[in-house]
């Protein structure tokens, strides 16, 4: 009988990347967020797949069910999709989270969005 011992150090993924497409976005437009990770765990034949999870100013999306405006797609719920961009919707904060699929190390990113006026744009004053 022969045993092998083999040691597994699980780590975070690495920093998720957040693409957005297209880059400029103007109000009334749909756009993409992808985030992609790559596993940080050895030996790298033990690596594990990367889930995806959303959130939009600090509330979770719920990839079943969505936001209105919302869709979760890709692999391993790596895209998001956002369609008919609101002016409210400028200054607002994503997280994309990657974390390993059997592990509960993970590591997140945030882009926050800068959506263009499609008409002239009101300046409010705070008085």
């Amino acid at each position: 009988m022969c045993l092998v011992n083999s040691l597994v150090s699980l780590g975070s993924p690495s920093l998720p990347q957040i693409f957005i497409t297209p880059s400029a976005v103007t109000e009334g437009n749909s756009l993409t967020l992808t985030c992609s990770s790559q596993s940080q765990s050895i030996p790298e034949s033990y690596q594990l797949d990367v889930q995806y999870n959303w959130s939009r100013a600090g509330e979770p999306i719920d990839p079943n069910d969505p936001p209105l405006r919302h869709t979760v797609t890709g692999e391993n719920r790596g895209t998001l999709w956002i369609n008919v961009t609101e002016r409210e919707d400028n200054g607002v904060e994503y997280q994309c989270m990657a974390q390993e699929e059997t592990s509960n190390l993970a590591n997140y990113n945030i882009v926050t969005m800068e959506i263009k006026c499609k008409y002239k744009c009101e300046i409010v004053k705070m008085v």
